[in-house]
């Protein structure tokens, strides 16, 4: 969401475009209207862009700086809250100790390969982590007995991690898999088993949602 604080002209040597000013975390921005279009959005509904300069410039100077402060308080408080239902989505999985971010199979001409990636929340380094799973096919039968594969650290605190393992099924019918459990092996030469399920699941778009919006 971007907080508009004025519409303005800017003449060059062969046409006049519009400079958009705006707020965004608290900062002010300006960015070149290079649409050819006649409208903006506004909380979604569409409005004529003459209509939107035409009352910028009918404001007094005391009503522009009104509007610059509140753009610029609200922006920011707007970016906190898009950077705290990220990060809670995110952290509520903090109590598992883990975080599976993806668990897939991979093509290999007449074979299947699998490929993990996690993110660890546990304070402790991750040493060895053991992937135990089994393939479904296209019709989400089980094809053959569970599976383990053996990833090797370490994976920091907060930090990811991922592992590809080739040749894990010698057939090509494996659509998806189900990571049933990871033994985790930390430095210390501590122990954890845990069982997955949905709750550890984190997506992706979510932690570059969240490093997009910290940077």
């Amino acid at each position: 969401m971007l907080f508009v604080t004025d519409i303005t002209e800017c003449k060059g040597y062969s046409s006049t475009k519009d400079i958009i000013g705006f707020y965004f975390d608290g900062k002010k921005y300006y960015m070149e209207d290079n649409s050819n279009e006649n409208e903006i959005y506004v909380k979604g509904k569409q409005k004529q862009l003459a209509d939107i300069k035409t009352k910028f410039n009918n404001l007094t100077p005391v009503e522009k700086d009104s509007l610059d402060s509140w753009s610029k308080r609200f922006s920011e408080v707007y970016m906190r809250k898009l950077k705290n239902e990220v990060y809670d989505k995110i952290f509520s999985r903090e109590k598992n100790g883990i975080a599976i971010i993806s668990a897939f199979p991979t093509e290999d001409y007449s074979f299947t390969g699998a490929e993990f990636k996690i993110l660890n929340f546990s304070k402790k380094t991750i040493k060895y982590i053991t992937f135990n799973f089994y393939g479904k096919n296209a019709v989400k039968d089980r094809v053959g007995v569970n599976i383990s594969r053996k990833g090797i650290g370490p994976v920091e605190s907060l930090a990811s991690g991922t592992w590809s393992f080739d040749n894990v099924w010698l057939t090509d019918i494996v659509q998806t898999l189900k990571l049933v459990s990871v033994n985790i092996i930390y430095m210390d030469g501590s122990k954890r088993l845990v069982t997955i399920t949905d709750k550890h699941r984190i997506d992706q778009e979510d932690l570059d949602r969240l490093n997009n919006l910290m940077d």
